[in-house]
């Protein structure tokens, strides 16, 4: 059985108090401070009880009753203004660890996001990357604060048992040998089985991760259609049920186990307890023991038994929460094997050289097949350059190869002279536009889906209009009921749903608001129809004046206005030239136009004739 090494262990512990300290240093100390006060809090009261047990029989038995009385009083108006205290602190205790427990998780979440959008994309062909993400998911917010909050209930546990055990020691040795009996069994038990359930569900994630997605599958919009149309209802209810069946028969054995190994201890701790209590009643038969100092054993004994598994339950929380801890902290520290800073290189306002690929290849991770293969490219400044193939062919790597999102296994890129992999990260993104072909459907306003383009700089609503103007969406937003303060999609009220068609046009003016010098196109009207894609292109060459222009698309009457063309096939380039060269040389490329422009052909003719 694996098990944390202690320098791990404490490593991971001051980690998670310095990010618990961190997010709210004020509240953790004043966690610290409370926790101590409430150590001492449970030994003053049960004296007062004594004190108060003790009073009220030495009135029973005195003459001048009134006098005796006024003692009673005494300690009955001290015993309710500590327990007032007291209550006072529990309660800011509670205040106190929900508020860092909510201001604590939102700064998690925030560690977890930034992460997120920090790494690769090639993470995101790992799977070993998203069963990592998901435990960091699901531990993060919560378990250092956990962690913090055990450390203080071990410590205000803690000085309570030491300070109960001295009072228990003053009756007999024994006694306080009890609270040891009746819990340090449970406690190990339950510490040895934290273990167990960290191991399993460690290598149980995938299944979670299933599980959730076939939830996913069932309750999203995306999925909806297909759902009812091949009627897939019952198959992914089923394929829920069972993956949840197995992953919930597992944990109830632990949790079974566990169950019986601590049934031996609990029948040992009940032996342990009640031998002590029957000592302490023989000492009251036999005059030993002062009735208030019986109650006042009593529950010292039983206050100390609640500390004790307290300190031990708290121990072993932390010791599990120190465990999945490793989660976060593994997530944390994943590296990219791109490097991003220390890059000094600029990508140029105006290109003068152009856009190089010298004999580029590249395999996606954990993949042994080329998506890329010795591809060698040269885009002039300020022309126009398509790039055409079959779906599979690499025409989108490419393009994500262009924006840096990959890095070329062999081969470069060159910006005018420099290197891509030279150039400044963010100043490469600054200066690309991109449309993809899987482009993404912001469920907010019709102006945030266009400013969203370049948030770097403030919202300029002419602009905003300029963008939709040339996307040609301008139109379609302007009869929305708040214009472009519409919420669009179908997520919250009050939202109006788009076609397909203008969600891409939508897409297509997010890139002409940023107002890159390069702009790339993958298939940017794929979803529109040949009236809208007319439209759009017929704008085109006016939109990208003095841009340098990467258009990927499957429709020729798009690329045939490019400067230059690139034929793709087999992850490699086969042809290259202007449209009349390349139907000159009667290859791929002419094939492939001549058989859409037919089929285009026969389908407006057959509509004409209907």
């Amino acid at each position: 059985m694996i098990t944390p090494q202690k320098s791990s262990f404490i490593k991971n512990f001051g980690t998670a108090l310095g990010l618990v300290y961190k997010t709210t240093p004020g509240y953790t100390i004043a966690n610290f401070v409370i926790t101590f006060i409430q150590s001492i809090f449970p030994l003053i009261i049960i004296y007062l009880i004594k004190e108060l047990v003790d009073a009220v029989q030495i009135a029973v038995m005195a003459e001048d009753k009134a006098k005796a009385f006024n003692r009673v009083t005494a300690v009955v108006l001290l015993s309710g203004g500590v327990y007032l205290v007291n209550s006072m602190a529990n309660a800011l205790s509670q205040y106190i660890r929900e508020y860092q427990s909510q201001h604590f998780s939102d700064a998690m979440y925030n560690k977890l996001h930034v992460k997120a959008s920090q790494l690769d994309l090639s993470f995101y062909e790992n799977a070993q990357y998203h069963d990592m993400f998901y435990r960091a998911l699901q531990e993060a917010p919560y378990r250092p604060v956990k962690i913090v909050n055990s450390l203080f209930y071990i410590m205000q546990s803690f000085l309570a048992i030491c300070i109960l055990s001295a009072l228990l020691i003053s009756l007999h040795w024994s006694i306080a040998l009890v609270l040891i009996i009746a819990t340090v069994p449970v406690g190990y038990i339950r510490m040895k089985y934290a273990l167990n359930m960290y191991k399993w569900q460690k290598e149980n994630t995938q299944r979670e991760r299933k599980s959730y997605y076939f939830s996913r599958i069932l309750t999203n919009e995306i999925f909806a259609k297909e759902l009812r149309l091949f009627g897939l209802k019952k198959y992914f209810s089923r394929a829920f049920k069972i993956t949840r069946a197995k992953l919930i028969k597992e944990r109830l054995q632990i949790i079974k186990n566990k169950t019986y190994k601590e049934l031996p201890t609990q029948i040992l701790a009940t032996l342990a307890i009640f031998s002590a209590y029957g000592f302490m009643a023989h000492g009251a038969v036999y005059g030993t023991l002062s009735l208030g100092a019986l109650v006042m054993y009593f529950m010292a004994l039983q206050k100390g038994m609640g500390f004790f598994k307290e300190f031990l339950n708290s121990l072993s929380a932390l010791y599990e929460d120190n465990l999945y801890i490793e989660n976060l902290m593994a997530f944390l520290k994943l590296e990219n094997s791109m490097t991003y800073s220390g890059k000094k290189g600029r990508f140029p306002d105006n290109l003068k050289k152009g856009i190089t690929l010298r004999n580029v290849s590249f395999k996606y991770p954990n993949s042994q097949r080329h998506a890329l293969k010795e591809i060698n490219m040269h885009i002039k400044p300020q022309t126009t350059v398509a790039i055409v193939g079959d779906n599979g062919a690499g025409k989108t790597t490419l393009v994500k190869l262009l924006c840096h999102l990959y890095q070329a296994d062999s081969g470069e890129i060159l910006i005018d002279d420099t290197p891509l992999n030279q150039i400044n990260d963010e100043d490469i993104k600054s200066h690309i536009s991109v449309l993809f072909q899987d482009f993404v459907l912001y469920h907010l306003s019709a102006k945030d889906n266009i400013m969203f383009g370049r948030v770097d700089r403030p919202l300029d609503a002419e602009q905003i209009k300029e963008a939709a103007q040339k996307a040609g969406i301008d139109k379609t937003i302007e009869h929305l009921p708040q214009q472009y303060d519409t919420i669009l999609g179908k997520l919250f009220d009050g939202c109006e749903e788009l076609s397909i068609g203008e969600w891409q046009k939508m897409a297509l003016a997010r890139a002409f608001y940023k107002n890159s010098p390069v702009i790339i196109l993958d298939e940017p009207t794929s979803a529109l129809d040949p009236k809208a894609e007319y439209e759009v292109f017929r704008k085109f060459k006016e939109i990208i004046r003095d841009k340098t222009a990467i258009i990927v698309s499957h429709r020729f009457s798009t690329v045939k206005m490019a400067d230059y063309i690139y034929v793709m096939e087999k992850e490699t380039i086969i042809e290259e030239g202007t449209h009349a060269q390349l139907m000159q040389l009667n290859g791929k490329y002419a094939s492939m136009y001549r058989m859409q422009s037919e089929a285009y052909n026969s389908l407006h003719n057959k509509d004409d004739r209907q």
